[in-house]
Protein backbone atom coordinates (compact mmCIF):
# COMPACT_ATOMS: atom_id res chain seq x y z
CA UNK A 1 0.00 0.00 0.00
CA UNK A 2 1.34 3.01 -0.52
CA UNK A 3 0.53 6.74 0.90
CA UNK A 4 0.30 9.75 -0.89
CA UNK A 5 1.20 13.31 0.93
CA UNK A 6 0.37 16.93 -0.40
CA UNK A 7 3.53 19.30 0.24
CA UNK A 8 2.83 20.67 3.53
CA UNK A 9 2.69 16.45 4.56
CA UNK A 10 -0.77 16.02 5.43
CA UNK A 11 -2.27 13.24 3.67
CA UNK A 12 -6.32 14.44 1.86
CA UNK A 13 -9.33 12.82 3.60
CA UNK A 14 -10.33 10.62 1.01
CA UNK A 15 -6.53 9.28 0.93
CA UNK A 16 -6.75 8.17 4.78
CA UNK A 17 -9.78 6.61 4.36
CA UNK A 18 -8.70 4.62 1.13
CA UNK A 19 -5.46 3.89 3.11
CA UNK A 20 -7.40 2.09 6.00
CA UNK A 21 -9.70 0.19 3.38
CA UNK A 22 -6.89 -1.09 1.84
CA UNK A 23 -5.49 -2.60 5.11
CA UNK A 24 -8.93 -4.26 5.98
CA UNK A 25 -8.94 -5.94 2.73
CA UNK A 26 -4.98 -7.24 2.79
CA UNK A 27 -4.11 -10.63 4.43
CA UNK A 28 -1.62 -8.92 6.97
CA UNK A 29 -0.30 -10.20 9.92
CA UNK A 30 -0.15 -8.03 13.14
CA UNK A 31 3.17 -6.16 12.70
CA UNK A 32 2.91 -5.71 8.58
CA UNK A 33 -0.76 -3.71 9.93
CA UNK A 34 0.78 -1.72 12.59
CA UNK A 35 3.81 -0.65 10.36
CA UNK A 36 1.36 0.26 7.74
CA UNK A 37 -0.74 2.54 10.60
CA UNK A 38 2.62 3.65 10.95
CA UNK A 39 2.59 5.08 7.89
CA UNK A 40 -0.51 6.55 7.65
CA UNK A 41 -1.18 10.14 8.51
CA UNK A 42 -2.91 12.36 11.08
CA UNK A 43 -3.37 13.03 14.74
CA UNK A 44 -3.55 10.16 17.06
CA UNK A 45 -7.21 10.68 17.73
CA UNK A 46 -8.04 10.12 13.91
CA UNK A 47 -5.53 7.27 13.27
CA UNK A 48 -7.71 5.61 16.23
CA UNK A 49 -10.99 7.06 15.60
CA UNK A 50 -10.06 4.98 12.00
CA UNK A 51 -8.60 2.46 13.44
CA UNK A 52 -12.26 1.66 16.07
CA UNK A 53 -14.13 2.27 12.18
CA UNK A 54 -11.62 -0.60 10.47
CA UNK A 55 -12.60 -2.93 13.71
CA UNK A 56 -16.18 -2.42 13.66
CA UNK A 57 -16.19 -3.05 9.93
CA UNK A 58 -15.04 -6.29 10.55
CA UNK A 59 -17.27 -6.93 12.96
CA UNK A 60 -19.79 -6.04 10.70
CA UNK A 61 -18.71 -8.34 8.07
CA UNK A 62 -18.58 -11.55 11.23
CA UNK A 63 -22.19 -11.12 11.92
CA UNK A 64 -23.63 -11.20 8.23
CA UNK A 65 -21.02 -14.29 7.89
CA UNK A 66 -22.35 -15.61 11.17
CA UNK A 67 -26.34 -15.13 9.51
CA UNK A 68 -25.22 -16.54 6.10
CA UNK A 69 -24.08 -19.13 8.72
CA UNK A 70 -27.25 -19.51 10.21
CA UNK A 71 -29.11 -19.28 7.26
CA UNK A 72 -27.45 -22.45 5.52
CA UNK A 73 -27.57 -24.37 8.65
CA UNK A 74 -31.53 -23.87 8.49
CA UNK A 75 -31.38 -25.15 4.62
CA UNK A 76 -29.23 -28.02 5.44
CA UNK A 77 -31.69 -28.84 8.71
CA UNK A 78 -34.65 -28.54 6.29
CA UNK A 79 -33.20 -30.79 3.54
CA UNK A 80 -32.47 -33.49 6.08
CA UNK A 81 -35.70 -33.47 7.02
CA UNK A 82 -36.89 -33.94 3.47
CA UNK A 83 -34.53 -36.52 2.60
CA UNK A 84 -35.88 -38.01 6.01
CA UNK A 85 -39.30 -37.46 5.24
CA UNK A 86 -38.97 -39.24 1.53
CA UNK A 87 -37.38 -42.07 2.60
CA UNK A 88 -40.17 -42.86 5.09
CA UNK A 89 -42.48 -42.29 2.15
CA UNK A 90 -40.50 -45.33 0.00
CA UNK A 91 -40.27 -47.55 3.33
CA UNK A 92 -43.96 -47.28 3.61
CA UNK A 93 -44.24 -47.66 0.14
CA UNK A 94 -42.77 -51.02 -0.26
CA UNK A 95 -44.08 -52.57 2.82
CA UNK A 96 -47.70 -51.66 1.95
CA UNK A 97 -47.06 -53.50 -1.15
CA UNK A 98 -45.30 -56.42 0.70
CA UNK A 99 -41.79 -55.53 -1.88
CA UNK A 100 -38.23 -56.35 -0.20
CA UNK A 101 -36.71 -55.05 -3.05
CA UNK A 102 -37.54 -52.67 -5.88
CA UNK A 103 -35.67 -52.12 -8.92
CA UNK A 104 -36.53 -47.71 -9.72
CA UNK A 105 -34.86 -47.00 -13.23
CA UNK A 106 -31.21 -46.27 -12.19
CA UNK A 107 -31.15 -47.68 -7.85
CA UNK A 108 -31.90 -50.81 -6.26
CA UNK A 109 -33.79 -50.08 -3.50
CA UNK A 110 -33.57 -53.68 -0.90
CA UNK A 111 -33.60 -53.94 2.73
CA UNK A 112 -30.48 -55.42 4.29
CA UNK A 113 -30.68 -57.15 7.82
CA UNK A 114 -29.00 -55.55 10.94
CA UNK A 115 -29.63 -55.67 14.67
CA UNK A 116 -28.88 -53.98 17.77
CA UNK A 117 -29.25 -54.22 21.56
CA UNK A 118 -31.90 -52.85 23.13
CA UNK A 119 -31.17 -52.56 27.51
CA UNK A 120 -34.52 -52.68 29.54
CA UNK A 121 -32.63 -52.49 32.78
CA UNK A 122 -29.01 -51.63 32.79
CA UNK A 123 -28.22 -52.65 36.49
CA UNK A 124 -28.97 -56.55 35.17
CA UNK A 125 -26.11 -56.15 32.77
CA UNK A 126 -22.98 -58.02 33.87
CA UNK A 127 -20.10 -55.86 34.75
CA UNK A 128 -17.89 -57.22 32.31
CA UNK A 129 -19.67 -55.44 29.67
CA UNK A 130 -19.95 -51.82 31.76
CA UNK A 131 -17.39 -49.25 30.45
CA UNK A 132 -16.25 -46.44 33.16
CA UNK A 133 -15.83 -43.10 31.49
CA UNK A 134 -13.76 -41.02 33.13
CA UNK A 135 -15.25 -38.03 34.56
CA UNK A 136 -13.96 -34.35 32.86
CA UNK A 137 -12.33 -31.58 35.53
CA UNK A 138 -12.70 -28.22 34.60
CA UNK A 139 -11.40 -25.81 36.96
CA UNK A 140 -14.33 -23.38 38.15
CA UNK A 141 -12.57 -19.77 37.68
CA UNK A 142 -15.41 -17.48 39.17
CA UNK A 143 -16.14 -19.47 42.45
CA UNK A 144 -11.91 -19.85 42.71
CA UNK A 145 -11.26 -16.17 42.19
CA UNK A 146 -13.86 -15.28 44.72
CA UNK A 147 -12.00 -17.71 46.92
CA UNK A 148 -8.97 -15.84 46.40
CA UNK A 149 -9.69 -12.82 47.11
CA UNK A 150 -9.14 -13.82 51.01
CA UNK A 151 -6.99 -17.31 50.56
CA UNK A 152 -3.74 -18.07 48.89
CA UNK A 153 -4.12 -21.00 46.12
CA UNK A 154 -1.31 -22.66 45.46
CA UNK A 155 -0.78 -23.09 41.45
CA UNK A 156 -2.95 -20.21 40.65
CA UNK A 157 -2.87 -16.21 40.92
CA UNK A 158 -4.99 -13.37 39.58
CA UNK A 159 -3.97 -11.30 37.10
CA UNK A 160 -4.49 -7.69 36.40
CA UNK A 161 -5.51 -6.66 33.11
CA UNK A 162 -5.98 -4.03 31.16
CA UNK A 163 -8.92 -4.18 28.84
CA UNK A 164 -9.97 -2.07 25.59
CA UNK A 165 -13.37 -1.40 26.00
CA UNK A 166 -15.24 0.20 22.56
CA UNK A 167 -18.56 1.13 23.24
Amino acid sequence: MTTTRRKDGIMKLYELVESYNQIKDLELTQDEIQALLDNVGGTIEEKVENIVKLIKSIEGENEAIKAEQDRINKLKASNTSKIDSLKRYIDSSMQLLGKDKLNAGLFKISYRKSSSVVITDESLIPDDFMVIIPESKKVDKVGLKKYMKEHDVEGAFIEENHNLQIK
